[in-house]
């Protein structure tokens, strides 16, 4: 069962940002941000913390083909989350490649960033640190994606 904390820390950041950086364009020097562009299947959702103050540690594997998220290179995003019931959404994103950061935005402009932990051509992690303090939530989540 999925805990709402962390389909709150989801909707977060279920939502892609502004515009590509072009940086990470294909042929550009020294970046690896084209690896990027593609889609991107839901592997696991890794979740530790406290959500309401009691201890959380949560690994999620139950996603299917439904579950991903497509980087397209107009800088738009689609995120599809249909086993969890999240439904799919549409927005835009920015990658820094230097600050290993992803940054993603909902069609009205509400932006989150996470960490790129590891970017290669098949495989996507990243964290999310996410704060609650009026829920006493404070949770770190980490998304693993691959190709397949």
């Amino acid at each position: 069962m999925k805990k709402p904390v962390i389909i709150i820390a989801l909707l977060a950041i279920a939502f892609g940002g502004c515009k590509i950086d072009t940086a990470g364009l294909p042929g550009a020097a020294n970046s690896n941000a084209s690896l990027l562009l593609g889609k991107w299947f839901i592997k696991l959702q890794a979740t530790v913390g406290t959500a309401f103050g009691f201890p959380v540690s949560d690994n999620e594997t139950d996603f299917t083909s439904q579950d991903f998220y497509m980087f397209n290179k107009d800088g738009s995003v689609n995120i599809s989350q249909l086993t969890s019931g999240n439904g799919v959404s549409n927005g835009f994103y920015s990658y820094d490649s230097k600050g290993q950061t992803l940054t993603l935005t909902d069609p009205t402009g509400q932006a989150s960033t996470v960490n790129v932990t590891k970017l290669t051509t098949d495989s996507l992690v990243y964290t999310l640190s996410v704060s609650v303090p009026a829920l006493q939530t404070q949770q770190l989540v980490s998304m693993h994606f691959a190709r397949k």
